[in-house]
């Protein structure tokens, strides 16, 4: 898993969640702003930094459940794989 390999599963799961909506999009972005932070991190070796912004990815994971834009079960998806990124592993 790659951050890039990622951020293209979270746009494409909500552009099914939210099929032609600009909605969508933007959550996707916002999402995939967290996990670039978290690469950028990784690559200055910060893992506080990286670690942070894994945690708003997953926080903002959990919102979308609240609004009903995601289930539970494909946020708990996304974080998995979320914890398969480089060597640090956990959130």
């Amino acid at each position: 898993m790659t951050y890039d390999s990622l951020c293209r599963a979270v746009r494409e799961l909500l552009a099914g969640a939210a099929p032609g909506a600009a909605p969508g999009a933007g959550m996707a972005d916002a999402l995939c702003v967290h996990l670039r932070t978290a690469e950028e991190a990784q690559r200055r070796g910060d893992p506080r930094a990286r670690a942070g912004a894994l945690t708003a990815y997953a926080n903002q994971l959990d919102a979308l459940v609240n609004r009903r834009t995601l289930s539970g079960a494909q946020a708990a998806a996304l974080k998995a794989l979320a914890d398969q990124l480089g060597p640090e592993g956990q959130r």
